[in-house]
């Protein structure tokens, strides 16, 4: 073994202990229960999500549901006649016969790599083999140190359909590429204690924002498009990512490609 490989193991070991000391066993498992009683169901299974009418209605309930803000008599009445509603409407339609090109990958993620800050395990999530040209299906970690793709789990198209539900709860798989972002729960506790939680999930948003931006100010010439889900199931999707369920859970799926066009 060299003296550089030793160093990083070492150096691995240190992190871990120091992590475990700061962060506190009591915060974590805190933390981690808190995560996983709001994700241990598969949506699908969820009784009040199942039809996208009877979800509307709940939401359309909620939002006519006068809160403390109604009753303020100071109001500010906005003009939305002069903006057409569909201006900013873009299909979230994927072409999924199209292979894109090894490079056109590489320079969104090392460009989006600026915006990892830390507490987050962004990972590239590949659903066919000719997705991309030069990269099999699987989890794949992207690391900004190193700026190297790390395969994680080897997927082939029977383990996807068998995850079909668990991917995405309407059962399809929208895109054949999407960043999956992991919060690590020991890291972003290290600094804030139980608040590192929320940090976690702040950058988890910053760190989506920041490759939406990199896909809409890329010198790419072809139109590529991204939207962010929930949609999947915590547990089994981390675990079919090669992540720890406990420590690295899933927070958001950021599905990306190119744009279909009619």
């Amino acid at each position: 073994m060299s003296k550089s490989a030793f160093k990083k193991i070492v150096d691995h070991i240190i992190l871990n202990h120091t992590m475990d000391y700061v962060s506190t066993r009591e915060n974590v498992e805190e933390v981690i229960n808190f995560h996983y009683s709001t994700t241990n169901l598969p949506l699908h299974n969820v009784k009040n999500l199942k039809g996208e009418k009877q979800k509307d209605r709940w939401l359309q309930f909620f939002k006519n549901n006068p809160i403390s803000y109604s009753i303020s008599k100071e109001k500010i009445k906005l003009n939305l006649n002069n903006f057409s509603k569909d201006a900013d409407i873009i299909s979230h339609e994927f072409d999924n016969s199209f292979m894109m090109d090894f490079e056109i990958i590489e320079e969104l993620l090392v460009r989006s790599l600026k915006g990892n800050i830390g507490a987050v395990i962004p990972l590239l999530l590949v659903f066919s083999n000719s997705a991309v040209n030069g990269i099999k299906a699987g989890s794949y970690f992207i690391d900004g140190d190193s700026l190297e793709l790390v395969k994680l789990q080897n997927w082939d198209s029977k383990l996807i359909d068998e995850n079909r539900f668990n991917i995405n709860n309407k059962g399809n798989i929208p895109s054949n590429l999407a960043i999956a972002y992991a919060i690590d729960i020991k890291r972003s506790l290290a600094v804030d204690g139980r608040r590192g939680y929320i940090r976690g999930l702040i950058e988890v948003g910053s760190s989506s924002n920041f490759f939406k931006e990199c896909i809409k100010n890329s010198n790419l010439k072809i139109p590529l498009i991204d939207y962010c889900s929930l949609d999947f199931s915590g547990n089994p999707m981390t675990f079919l990512c090669g992540l720890n369920v406990r420590l690295a859970p899933i927070a958001l799926l950021q599905w990306f490609g190119l744009r279909k066009v009619e």
